[in-house]
């Protein structure tokens, strides 16, 4: 996927400080390959990408322009331990990739690798902060999430772009 193929709908959404993007679907279907593709285009902000499975090394051999961005791996935070503690310690993490940039645009990859490991109370919490801190950054965020269910999420984003996979049989005759 090239920027240029980029919807002009998802460009023009983003063009604007304080926006937040849900990007959901089913695995495989491309939501992380989506995400690097907005942050791609937009280059010229400050990028933080929070992975909680994506290898920094891979990433940035794969995309090498990820080289500028802030990598801050959630995977060595000890996920499958993910208590009220925890979350407080990415929220650190999170809050403090932040410090000092004038215009941040962060993915959080996925956020339901978290999110899903804390009580439901403790969820929309985290949630919140996170809404309340970009807004405040003047940021733009970009959460993805690995189920395609309705969360507390998707009442808190500013849009939603769900993701489907279908399979295409041969094109023999």
């Amino acid at each position: 996927m090239s920027h240029e193929n980029l919807p002009p709908e998802l460009v023009a959404f983003f063009e604007n400080a304080g926006k937040t993007l849900l990007i959901k679907g089913q695995p495989g279907c491309g939501k992380t390959l989506l995400a690097l593709e907005i942050l791609n285009r937009f280059q010229d902000h400050d990028l933080v990408y929070v992975s909680t499975r994506v290898p920094v090394e891979w990433l940035k051999r794969q995309y090498p322009w990820m080289e500028k961005a802030r990598i801050v791996e959630a995977d060595r935070l000890r996920l499958e331990d993910a208590q009220l503690g925890t979350m407080e310690y990415l929220m650190e993490q999170i809050i403090g990739s932040l410090h000092g940039l004038e215009k941040p645009l962060i993915v959080l990859d996925s956020w339901d690798a978290v999110a899903n490991r804390v009580a439901s109370g403790e969820r929309l919490k985290a949630e919140s902060a996170l809404m309340s801190m970009i807004y405040a950054s003047n940021g733009k965020a970009i959460f993805v999430a690995e189920e395609a269910v309705e969360t507390t999420l998707d009442y808190l984003v500013d849009g939603i772009v769900t993701l489907t996979r279908s399979m295409v049989a041969g094109g023999g005759e």
